[in-house]
């Protein structure tokens, strides 16, 4: 595929919504002459499900040529294997029920991007850490009210090779997919399982560090043009819309996930004091953490919402 005078959304969770990777993206194609402009459109905590909701609003403004799309941690509900359930008709109950909702899901956001022109890459997702010290109390950015129930019998080895075993059957169901539609496909699953090490993820084995996400910008650009990034550089530039797009997936996160159920209904200054009546009643918990807060409301204020 050539990108040259493209616009690409990746589209994804917590992973893409972190950024980091696509300021060293940035910055590389900026210094090396790149006409190729990149949108990170990920939500913390999202799901196909979530995405669907989400995708009128992302396309309203604007409608990329390309859509890299990479989801699977969140859709396969990872947060509900422990040890406790390990091997038993519970799990596998709840993996192919998970399954099968991400094929339709999938089936589905394709059939939209085709109707709209727009070109998919559909990405395995990323493998978890394979080197995962257990521990009791694990610092993480809980992304949705669902994972609040995350027990210190989900953080050790055991646990976390079962979600890389179920993200492997995602990444092998999506490789038969995008064969049987023609569809460009990039393995992130092989590659981060192969070429990880206990640095590339943050203490919760899930979230990438920033060695991680230098893996992922060096993924991509093979990917995209068989080339190897060596130079992991940010410039002003590249930071300020890394800024602006933080806010702007703060925005999302907060009205798809945590605010979910009152959405449809709600203008965004009904949306903004609903907000605010949740943030003085639970406080920033369940992934909405004050830089999110902060970022919402400069987003509101910065598109006129409110």
């Amino acid at each position: 595929m050539r990108f040259e005078g493209k616009s690409i959304f990746f589209i994804g969770d917590s992973i893409t919504a972190n950024g980091t990777f696509l300021k060293y993206l940035r910055t590389y194609f900026k210094r090396t002459g790149r006409n190729v402009s990149l949108y990170n459109k990920g939500i913390p905590g999202g799901t196909l499900t979530i995405l669907h909701t989400a995708l009128e609003e992302e396309l309203h403004c604007e409608k990329p040529d390309v859509a890299v799309i990479c989801f699977g941690v969140n859709d396969l509900r990872y947060w509900e294997y422990n040890s406790d359930i390990l091997g038993t008709e519970k799990l596998e109950q709840t993996r192919e029920k998970q399954r099968t909702i991400y094929a339709e899901k999938m089936n589905s956001l394709i059939e939209k991007l085709s109707k709209l022109g727009i070109t998919p890459i559909l990405c395995s997702p990323f493998a978890v850490s394979r080197y995962l010290a257990a521990a009791d109390n694990i610092e993480t950015v809980v992304d949705s009210k669902e994972k609040s129930s995350i027990n210190n019998k989900f953080y050790n080895t055991e646990v976390f090779a079962k979600i890389n075993e179920s993200l492997n059957e995602l990444r092998d169901f999506l490789k038969s997919f995008s064969e049987e539609r023609g569809i460009e496909f990039w393995d992130n699953f092989n590659a981060t399982y192969e070429l990880s090490e206990s640095s590339t993820y943050n203490s919760d084995g899930i979230h990438f560090s920033a060695v991680g996400n230098q893996l992922i910008a060096k993924l991509i650009l093979k990917n995209m043009y068989g080339e190897e990034l060596t130079e992991f550089e940010t410039d002003g530039e590249c930071e300020e819309i890394a800024a602006r797009e933080f806010d702007e997936r703060a925005y999302f996160f907060i009205k798809y996930n945590i605010m979910r159920p009152v959405v449809p209904e709600r203008t965004s200054a009904q949306l903004s004091e609903k907000v605010r009546e949740w943030i003085q009643k639970n406080g920033n918990t369940q992934g909405l953490t004050k830089e999110r807060e902060e970022g919402f409301f400069r987003y509101l204020s910065r598109c006129s919402l409110v």
